[in-house]
């Protein structure tokens, strides 16, 4: 939820909290639409007093929702601070063609974003990427700019933005591009501490005896002891050498590097009921002697032991005490990799990009042809409009895919696959994709020495 704000950005107060589908509508259909055509007026002319206008604008905070927007300094981010909105904002200004370069990064990017729309001086465009994992004021600013430095890697990233509080002007387009599903994991930098403090547990903590006594049927299992049988996520069998597509329910015990007290008992809740869905057979020592091992070097600080104690033993017990107890995990995994395959963590999330891509492409493509079939049938007239409508997808959607056939994904794997195992060959990923494109015409060929808005501009 992202907190919205009325009266022009001098205003801190939020007036309500709103999702991203009302502030979609509030984008096609902003109540300031006409001091916005101003204001874009005013730029295009080189006339800076657009800048002075647009404080006036509406705005949200896109990346949390608050009580204030007054959250920089600790004390404030304790008081203001509700919950992250699950997405962050990316800015991009100052582009040659605001509409060009949208329509460039929509090709490029739409397979990850949630929104891209023209920005509110059509200067650039604003962007939203949906993030599953638990964003804070700790973790905010490295999960931002890992985007930046991976994901949006060829892109000039307006670095103005990169704070959790900060404020998007309400926007009017017409036609944004938005995708509900669209979300990504951002891979943070951990296995190289995780080893290190692993060895030093070795050395002297974990060894030592707790001085707390774990009460009945709860005992002290050692690091090594539990870390070798416990499983923090669903393990799938991947018998290609590199790569499988198939949907499997995913489940991953995350957690914050640190977790702060108001977020722990929420935490700690949600990572026993996955520990108890990944590790059905064994016994409690295990699961509470790893959520003690989280608790005692990734709370700040760390909860206190009898009260661990009493949370892990209330949620394991209604677990299994209650006859009808499902853990319902709605979150599926598509793409697969062999561990085995030697690919690097920037090649995986490459591969990994693009076949999820033209997996959601497919279902947006069946979409359009059952629904062109169905409106032939019925002697209707097939527009791009019309077929939005009916599909519930979007404009800049409908255009890219109405003449579009699905992607043989079974032979874009095998093909993957193929390539990256035959030594001979040089791998050129984009190759392989365009190679299983159907009705792609030359002039929608993203090439990367010379992107699609550029080469528009420049004819």
């Amino acid at each position: 939820m992202f907190s919205y704000f009325e009266k022009g950005i001098t205003n801190l107060i939020p007036t309500k909290t709103i999702d991203l589908s009302q502030l979609v509508k509030f984008i096609k259909n902003n109540p300031k639409k006409s001091l916005i055509n101003e204001i874009r007026e005013l730029r295009l002319k080189g006339d800076q007093t657009y800048k002075k206008k647009k404080t006036f604008l509406n705005y949200i905070t896109p990346n949390c929702s608050v009580k204030k927007r007054n959250i920089k300094r600790k004390e404030d981010y304790t008081k203001n601070f509700i919950a992250p909105s699950s997405y962050i904002y990316f800015d991009f200004d100052d582009v040659v063609n605001a509409k060009e370069y949208k329509e460039y990064f929509i090709e490029k990017y739409g397979h990850l974003v949630s929104l891209v729309c023209l920005s509110s001086g059509a200067g650039g465009i604003s962007v939203l990427f949906k993030i599953t994992n638990i964003i804070d004021n700790n973790n905010f600013y490295e999960i931002w700019e890992i985007i930046k430095t991976t994901y949006l890697k060829e892109e000039q990233v307006d670095i103005k933005c990169k704070n959790l509080g900060r404020a998007m002007y309400l926007t009017y387009d017409t036609e944004p591009f938005v995708n509900y599903e669209n979300e990504i994991t951002v891979e943070i930098p951990f296995n190289s501490e995780k080893r290190h403090l692993k060895k030093q547990l070795n050395q002297s903590i974990l060894n030592k005896k707790y001085i707390n006594t774990l009460i009945e049927p709860l005992s002290n299992i050692d690091f090594e002891e539990f870390m070798d049988k416990i499983v923090t996520k669903t393990p799938v069998v991947v018998n290609n050498p590199i790569v499988e597509l198939f949907a499997s329910e995913k489940m991953d015990i995350t957690f914050p590097r640190e977790i702060r007290d108001t977020k722990k008992h929420n935490i700690y809740t949600i990572i026993i009921h996955k520990l108890v869905f990944l590790n059905p057979m064994l016994p409690a020592s295990y699961l509470f002697s790893y959520l003690n091992f989280i608790n005692n070097y990734f709370g700040k600080p760390p909860m206190e032991f009898k009260k661990l104690v009493e949370l892990f033993t209330f949620v394991y017990s209604s677990i299994k005490n209650d006859e009808n107890y499902e853990f319902k995990n709605k979150k599926y995994k598509y793409v697969h990799f062999n561990s085995n395959s030697k690919l690097t963590g920037g090649e995986k999330r490459n591969l990994a990009s693009k076949i999820n891509g033209k997996r959601r492409s497919n279902s947006s493509i069946e979409k359009i042809i059952t629904t062109k079939k169905e409106m032939k049938s019925q002697g209707l007239k097939i527009t791009q409009k019309a077929l939005a409508e009916k599909t519930g997808l979007s404009i800049s959607t409908i255009k890219r895919h109405i003449n579009s056939e699905p992607v043989d994904l079974e032979k874009l794997v095998i093909d993957v696959n193929e390539l990256y195992t035959d030594e001979d060959l040089i791998v050129d990923v984009d190759a392989v994709f365009l190679s299983n494109e159907h009705n792609v015409s030359t002039d929608n060929v993203f090439r990367p020495e010379c992107p699609k808005w550029i080469g528009n501009f420049l004819s």
